[in-house]
């Protein structure tokens, strides 16, 4: 939690609470949750409440950039409006498996989603692999641990790097139960 504060990652923090809510969630659904678990997540709700409130300011300054209302996600539209170009151009291979990464306004980008990045770096038969080994090893075990990371990879690009300590982590937990 204070990794979190201290980088301010807002994807991380969005994928991180979605995970402690799945993880509440299922515990009570599979009467497998203790009752100081429950209490300790209620509590955290609302001390997390109440510092949110006492710094509000703060923490609208860091969502909104100092800009008084909330960034949309502009520059990833722009970008990934540019992957999707490529890949519709060369959808078979894609980049033929070099990691495909564009220029716009004059910096060096890739796509900030996995499966958009995978998909331009290896066109869809590789991509449509991955998304089948996905399939197949997801259970009731590890979804619990592997949708938050799949729901982080939508406005991030964390998994499918090649070997990234994320990647050893998901295919840690989509293949181990």
């Amino acid at each position: 939690i204070i990794a979190l504060l201290l980088t301010f990652n807002r994807t991380a923090m969005i994928g991180k609470i979605f995970f402690y809510f799945l993880y509440i969630f299922c515990g009570i659904y599979l009467n497998k949750i203790t009752k100081f678990e429950l209490y300790l997540f209620i509590s955290l709700i609302i001390i997390s409440g109440y510092f949110a409130n006492q710094y509000f300011e703060i923490i609208e300054m860091q969502l909104t950039g100092g800009q008084g209302k909330f960034r949309t996600f502009s520059i990833r539209e722009n970008i990934w409006g540019e992957y999707f170009y490529f890949i519709k151009e060369n959808l078979f291979f894609g980049n033929n498996s070099y990691k495909y990464l564009i220029k716009y306004k004059g910096l060096v980008f890739h796509a900030h989603n996995s499966f958009i990045q995978t998909l331009a770096t290896n066109g869809i038969i590789i991509f449509l692999l991955y998304l089948l080994i996905l399939t197949i090893n997801i259970n009731r075990k590890n979804f619990i641990y592997i949708f938050p990371i799949l729901l982080f990879a939508i406005p991030q690009y964390t998994i499918f790097w090649g070997i990234s300590l994320e990647d050893i982590t998901f295919f840690s937990l989509l293949f181990n139960n």
